[in-house]
């Protein structure tokens, strides 16, 4: 278990796509970490709490 702190807003960064052969999962959501400076991605259903 970890915390993450991001955004899910994608206005705030820009995503640059680098082409990986990885299909998408209808579960992963995307997000920027704040603390790493990168994109990153969940599953869902992995969720145990989400602050404000």
């Amino acid at each position: 278990m970890r915390e993450a702190y991001g955004t899910l807003n994608p206005d705030l960064f820009q995503y640059e796509d680098k082409g990986s052969d990885r299909g998408e999962s209808p579960t992963a959501i995307k997000y920027f970490d704040l603390d790493k400076n990168a994109w990153r991605s969940f599953r869902a259903e992995r969720i145990l709490k989400v602050a404000a």
